[in-house]
């Protein structure tokens, strides 16, 4: 098992899966990761210690939940952070599996293969680990950032059918309609959150609207999308999409 070189790091790991950095220092650890393996290794790590917690946190409200009436589901998610001190104490209880190596065919679409080539999927946010948060939403989550987007949208768009317009459902149902291959699905929703200016997703949301279009050859249409969203590595992939 990877370990971190320091406290320091581990709370800039931390900070950045739980999206507490703003675009600019979030742009930077991204780009630790991509450039230094050691590091990658133990975000990685780090982000399957964080889901077996936050697993082991929902299963024991499981029994509290049913016995609940839930009068809170629009209450917006919130980031939240767990301690060094916790990960020492929790780790030894918990199986770490090693995040496994996505091989990716390449494409003869030229679309295809720089969405492939620039695509990483949004973290997540961090669900509750007490029993105040929407439990139906946290069990999605837990499920989306295992990697079951069918699952994820069970939970997920009842919830939306209740509350159309929260930005927060918008944004990761379209994440999980993309990881789908639902492309039309996906980029209805990315529109709506792009248009709701005041959104915390709308910068990421403009950003994954532009990648499923470079993904269907629309390149002129994608370029705005990269561009509002602001990322350092939208200048690269537009430059691509010039030549």
């Amino acid at each position: 098992m990877d370990k971190f070189h320091s406290q320091e790091e581990f709370e800039l790991i931390e900070a950045y899966l739980n999206g507490s950095f703003d675009s600019q220092k979030q742009e930077e650890v991204r780009q630790r990761i991509s450039s230094d393996e050691g590091f990658a290794a133990r975000v990685r790590e780090f982000s399957e210690f964080q889901l077996g917690v936050e697993r082991a946190a929902l299963s024991s409200r499981l029994d509290s939940f049913h016995a609940e009436i839930t009068d809170e589901r629009d209450a917006t998610p919130t980031r939240k952070l767990n301690t060094f001190q916790l990960w020492s104490i929790v780790a030894s209880y918990f199986l770490i599996i090693t995040a496994g190596i996505w091989w990716i065919m390449e494409k003869e679409n030229p679309g295809e293969r720089l969405y492939h080539a620039y695509f990483v999927s949004d973290p997540g946010l961090v669900t509750s680990m007490s029993g105040e948060g929407n439990y139906e939403f946290d069990r999605g989550m837990v499920d989306y950032k295992s990697g079951d987007y069918s699952k994820s949208l069970q939970f997920w768009q009842p919830l939306l059918q209740q509350d159309p317009h929260n930005d927060t459902l918008l944004y990761f149902i379209a994440l999980d309609h993309l990881q789908l291959e639902n492309l039309a699905e996906a980029k209805e929703l990315l529109e709506q959150v792009t248009m709701t200016k005041e959104s915390q997703f709308s910068r990421e949301a403009n950003w994954y609207l532009g990648l499923a279009m470079v993904k269907e050859g629309k390149f002129e249409k994608a370029i705005p999308y990269l561009v509002a969203s602001e990322r350092e590595e939208a200048k690269s992939l537009i430059t691509e999409l010039d030549q």
